[in-house]
């Protein structure tokens, strides 16, 4: 019956400091206790090569100084995932977001590593022409959006601004108020009305007045409740 030994084998170890400093020979193995990792030497580089990266955990990024190139963690105030590019680690900069990639032209991640839309990069090519459902509010076919107007008291100028046609505004566009309502003459047109010089009569309940010249037009409604207008010309 064959005899049996148990043999410990050891590789070399000692500080990451320490195995930055020497060569390990193609296939030697090399310990860092204080970084708790596992190298492998090539004969060539420095310190040889890290075999496996890590997930670090969760904290602030900049934070791991034991971190490795490639090594990820969960930064908590980021709320992000976040992989080492370049030492060293205590840079936050050289930390970054592992997320879906963005094109940059409309949509990117922002400051705080949300993703974002880009600042006036959608037009209105990008806005799906059924999705307009609002009331008075359309789309042509290359998704202009549009507002219905009347084209006859409301009008659209050279600077695609809306604005009141005074020529064609009705009678039946003013408002009418229990003290009456006062209109200015020079600015407004009845159709079969002309204004005179002068008027002489009583309305109910007011005052008799006597025939003034007058340049304005003054409609009252009263009593308040009724639908009963009178029509004042006045001076």
């Amino acid at each position: 019956m064959a005899d049996l030994s148990i043999v410990k084998i050891k590789i070399r170890r000692g500080s990451n400091a320490d195995r930055l400093r020497v060569i390990l020979d193609e296939g030697e193995l090399g310990f860092a206790t204080d970084y708790q990792r596992l190298f492998v030497g090539d004969g060539n580089t420095l310190g040889g090569i890290n075999i496996a990266n890590k997930y670090l955990g969760q904290g602030s990024r900049s934070s791991f100084g034991t971190a490795l190139v490639g090594d990820m963690v969960y930064d908590v105030s980021e709320k992000n995932l976040f992989a080492l590019s370049a030492l060293p680690p205590s840079l936050s900069g050289n930390w970054v977001n592992v997320g879906p990639k963005t094109d940059n032209t409309y949509l990117y991640y922002n400051s705080s590593f949300n993703l974002d839309i880009v600042p006036d990069s959608v037009d209105r090519t990008k806005i799906k022409v059924s999705d307009i459902v609002f009331n008075a509010l359309s789309a042509t076919l290359d998704r202009r959006l549009t507002v219905l107007y009347d084209v006859d008291t409301i009008l659209l100028n050279s600077n695609n601004q809306l604005y009141v046609n005074s020529l064609a505004l009705p009678l039946t566009g003013l408002r009418q108020a229990g003290s009456g309502l006062g209109l200015d003459c020079s600015n407004l047109r009845f159709a079969n009305l002309t204004l005179v010089s002068g008027v002489t009569g009583v309305v109910p309940g007011i005052q008799p007045y006597q025939s003034v010249p007058s340049n304005g037009i003054y409609i009252l409604n009263e009593p308040i409740g009724t639908n009963l207008f009178y029509l004042m010309i006045k001076p």
